[in-house]
């Protein structure tokens, strides 16, 4: 008696196509367990900044390391525990370089990136790379291959141009559809470095910085796959070669230096993220890594009257992690990083030196518990480590499991106040420099052992008025170091090893403050400020005249603020960074002094569009404007006054992805 039937309520040719909307969910870095500090393109575009070196300095507690000029070796150094405890990673993958244990962020180019952070401490995720938990703190970057595909063709061409003889050419072109990103970036930079300072053989003259010439090119390919929603593949080749003169320290007498620097780096790497289902992930990585340095000083003082440097690194690279998400509150996360450094020396005075080999084994077990007023973040990292020369007949071994925890805090959903504490336990092991260096490497050390705890307050302010966001934190910490290398002299100034004899307490204070203002329709206003309260003392021996003093180059007061005007097309930045007085190394006596110093940069730019698809911004800095002559580093004078001018062009052509869903 019943009788099945179809019914139509509409007709099938008067459906609406499905047209997919997409868009990039922002994080809320204030919900935290560590302090989370990020800077990203919009940001970066209105920054007077010619590398990473330049942006990172506007971080609160970092101490960025420049030696002068565009060639000159530029480090960061986060809450005074020094560059080798920052882990810096590009596109998720640590970048490593086990010679030295630093990295020059003034290699890494701006052109095409997508967002900077800086965590303190541990990363706040579940599903992350071992290496990145087992560091201090992880300077993390993003490029924009990695975004979401938005099917496009496009092209950015960039040409800077300024003081000290600066050519800097790049580009960057993409082709993606739903699926793929393909980008191809490179960049040129060229300059002849020669800035002027104040002579300190005759008052009221000035010299030229002498031995500042620098070019280098860089090429990077990347491609980026979403075969399912839950899938991301991604493959990235990097090459970068410089040659680059090694400005010396200016003293009476000898302001001039002849030492070069060739760098070759490529990398090749590949990740593989997935979600398996909903509660479920896993990311898997792989990388290639070779890197080539060729010191030259054609006047050193020995027989050969010369010294010449040629170091091979090369590093094998596998990590795998994955994370499972329990009764929606709970999640659990295991890592583990493989991975295997090896230096060959192949000039003619290695005949003192033995090839190295470095095998690290990294384990890393997290846990995470998430409720809506906090989430607790905890883990421990075990290092197991062994290095062997050829020659040797035995390798040396190193261990250690160390924990980390974090914990967030909002009071009530209706207050947006924010507490976080966390606490972290790391060491970091000798670099190849320190153990096997010619004269001065001592393979008796034992790691760096660093522990950090962090109080924090942030307080953010969101309305739909004039004043949009406003964003104030607060942080104390402390951290202890504990088997400090460093440096010390044997029988004369000339002959010096590496010991573990220091002992460091640093206790500081971080205040910063970010406020946009719209006050009207077309204008926006962005204001921030930092400042850093900062007591880095050494420890190692009491009665010495050392004891309890400021650590060399470490400034008790230190911030930097900002203001960005946004109007229709035009941008107007100001930008401030200060830092109070420092002492060198060695005895705080006036003639290990040096004095405070700010500097000022002022950049405007102009925004227009060209035949529809083609977008143009030209714009001109000013870096220094009060032609401050300071020195960050003792003896390494920094620019006065300079300029830089520029265009940028982007042409972009979007394609027709309107999806249609089939009625079937």
């Amino acid at each position: 008696m019943l009788m099945p039937a179809w019914m139509y309520a509409q007709a099938v040719v008067d459906s609406l196509p499905v047209v997919e909307v997409s868009a990039l969910s922002p994080h809320d870095h204030t919900t935290s367990s560590v302090t989370v500090q990020q800077l990203d393109k919009k940001q970066l575009d209105a920054m007077s900044a010619l590398s990473v070196a330049d942006a990172v300095r506007f971080f609160s507690g970092v101490l960025v390391k420049d030696y002068g000029g565009l060639g000159g070796l530029k480090t960061i150094s986060v809450r005074s525990l020094g560059t080798h405890h920052t882990a810096v990673m590009y596109d998720g993958m640590v970048w490593n370089d086990a010679q030295n244990g630093q990295t020059d962020l003034g290699k890494l180019s701006l052109q095409q990136m997508d967002r900077i952070t800086l965590y303190q401490q541990h990363p706040d995720r579940v599903l992350m790379p071992a290496r990145a938990l087992a560091a201090a703190s992880v300077l993390m970057m993003q490029s924009s291959a990695t975004a979401r595909p938005e099917p496009q063709r496009s092209a950015s061409l960039r040409m800077k141009t300024g003081s000290f003889g600066l050519f800097n050419p790049s580009a960057v072109v993409t082709l993606s559809d739903q699926k793929r990103i393909h980008q191809l970036s490179g960049e040129w930079l060229h300059a002849h470095g020669a800035y002027r300072f104040p002579s300190i053989e005759q008052e009221g003259t000035k010299d030229k910085r002498q031995n500042t010439d620098v070019e280098n090119a860089r090429i990077e390919y990347d491609f980026t796959y979403y075969p399912k929603d839950s899938n991301k593949l991604h493959f990235k080749t990097y090459y970068y070669a410089s040659n680059r003169a090694l400005p010396g320290a200016v003293i009476v007498n000898n302001t001039s230096a002849d030492d070069h620097l060739k760098d070759k780096h490529f990398m090749i790497q590949g990740s593989w993220k997935k979600h398996v289902h909903s509660s479920r992930s896993f990311w898997i990585n792989a990388r290639y890594n070779h890197l080539f340095s060729g010191y030259t000083d054609p006047t050193f003082n020995n027989p050969q009257g010369k010294l010449l440097n040629r170091f091979h690194q090369n590093e094998y690279y596998v990590s795998a992690a994955v994370s499972q998400v329990i009764r929606t509150r709970y999640e659990l996360g295991w890592a583990s990083d493989y991975f295997i450094n090896t230096l060959n020396r192949t000039d003619e005075f290695a005949f003192n030196f033995q090839p190295v080999q470095r095998a690290t084994w990294l384990n890393a077990f997290t846990a995470r518990y998430h409720h809506r007023l906090f989430h607790v973040h905890a883990g421990a990292v075990h290092t197991y480590q062994t290095d062997k020369e050829k020659n040797a007949s035995t390798r040396q071994q190193r261990t250690a499991l160390k924990p980390f925890a974090g914990l967030h805090i909002q009071p009530a959903v209706q207050i947006p106040l924010h507490i976080r504490v966390s606490y972290k336990e790391t060491f970091r092991a000798p670099s190849f420099n320190d153990l096997y260096y010619t004269l001065i490497g001592n393979t008796a050390l034992k790691p760096e052992e660093v522990k950090q705890l962090n109080v924090g307050v942030t307080y953010r302010h969101t309305r739909k008025s004039a004043l949009r966001e406003a964003v104030f934190s607060v942080d104390a910490y402390e951290n202890r170091v504990a088997n400090k290398i460093q440096a010390v002299p044997r029988q004369n100034l000339f002959q010096w090893s590496m010991m573990n004899i220091g002992k460091v307490t640093v206790r500081g204070v971080d205040v910063s403050a970010d406020i946009q203002v719209v006050p009207k329709e077309k204008w926006r206003l962005v204001a921030n400020a930092t400042y850093t309260l900062q007591q880095a003392h050494d420890i190692t021996n009491p009665g010495t005249s050392g004891y309890k003093q400021q650590l060399p180059y470490t400034p008790m007061h230190s911030g930097n603020a900002g203001l960005t005007i946004h109007h229709t097309q035009w941008t107007v930045a100001y930008q401030m960074l200060f830092s109070g007085y420092r002492y060198r190394q060695g005895d705080p006596i006036p003639e290990n002094y040096l004095d405070g110093w700010m500097n000022q940069d002022i950049k405007i730019s102009f925004g227009f569009r060209l035949k529809g698809k083609m977008q143009c911004r030209v714009y001109a800095e000013v870096n220094n404007i009060g032609d401050v002559h300071y020195e960050i580093i003792r003896y390494y004078p920094m620019p006065g006054a300079h300029y830089r001018l520029g265009i940028d062009v982007n042409i972009v052509q979007y394609k027709n992805h309107h999806k249609i869903k089939s009625n079937k």
